[in-house]
Order: C-alpha cells, then sequence, then structure tokens
C-alpha cells in the first residue's frame, strides 16, 4: 500500500479497522462510511483523541454513497454488502469511484466472492486471497 493511498471503507462500524487504514495510508486519505450516526460519532471522538488528521468520517448510507467524483486507490467493504437491500447496485456505484489498478478488498460471509465477480458491471480481476479476504484489482 502507497503512503499516500486514499481509501474508502464502506460500513467502519466503530472503526476497528479504520485506524491501521489510515496508518498505512498516512499521506492519503481514509473515508469512512456508517450509517449509523452514533457509530461515526464514536470515530470522531477518537480521531480527536488520537489526533488523525487523515480521517474523514461520513454518516450516509452506502447504498447511495455520492463523493463529489473522488476516486480511490483502495475500497474496502468487509461484512457489509449482505446488508444492503440491493447489492450489486451499491457494489457498482463504489466501484465507479475505484481507479484502474485500484484495489477492492472484500469480506462477507453471506455473499461469496465470485458473486461479487458475476456482479460487477466493471472489469475486475482476483488477484489474491489473504486469510478470510478476498483482493480483486479494477483493470
Amino acid at each position: 500500500m502507497d503512503l499516500d493511498d486514499d481509501i474508502l471503507e464502506i460500513g467502519c462500524a466503530i472503526g476497528f479497522h479504520t485506524f491501521p487504514l489510515a496508518d498505512l495510508a498516512e499521506d492519503g486519505e481514509a473515508y469512512t462510511v456508517d450509517i449509523s450516526e452514533d457509530a461515526i460519532d464514536y470515530i470522531k471522538k477518537k480521531r480527536r483523541e488520537k489526533d488523525y488528521q487523515n480521517i474523514t468520517p461520513i454518516c450516509e448510507d452506502a447504498r447511495e454513497l455520492d463523493l463529489q467524483n473522488k476516486e480511490f486507490d483502495k475500497i474496502v467493504c468487509f461484512d457489509t454488502l449482505h446488508d444492503l437491500d440491493a447489492p450489486k447496485k451499491a457494489l457498482n456505484r463504489w466501484l465507479k469511484r475505484l481507479k484502474n489498478g485500484g484495489l477492492f478488498l472484500y469480506r462477507d460471509p453471506e455473499i461469496d466472492p465470485d458473486t461479487i465477480l458475476d456482479s460487477s458491471t466493471k472489469k475486475l480481476s482476483k488477484i489474491d486471497e489473504i486469510e478470510d479476504v478476498t483482493v480483486f484489482e479494477k483493470e
């Protein structure tokens, strides 16, 4: 991971992955999204306490996410896609924001990684599997 990467984390909850992602992108920005105001408030509080300057918490429905044409080097979606009532639509909306050559890191116990390949309207390649995380690259 490059230090200046911009990362989008979908379904951040209370930030279990948020702060490690922000550390990996120390010269970039970690945009972290959740529909729960309590979760986002918690991340904002922890961001202040830990003095993180590169975390942008967003309280929004991930299905409708609109980031003003922002593009990302990495998108992380762990254990969230199955909670959405239109997962294919949400996935393709996010992938429009992933740069060519960018990585989509994915884990979900209820939606198989092969379904991601079938559901995507963007050209993705499965390039790795680390533990239970599947890594896709956008071509």
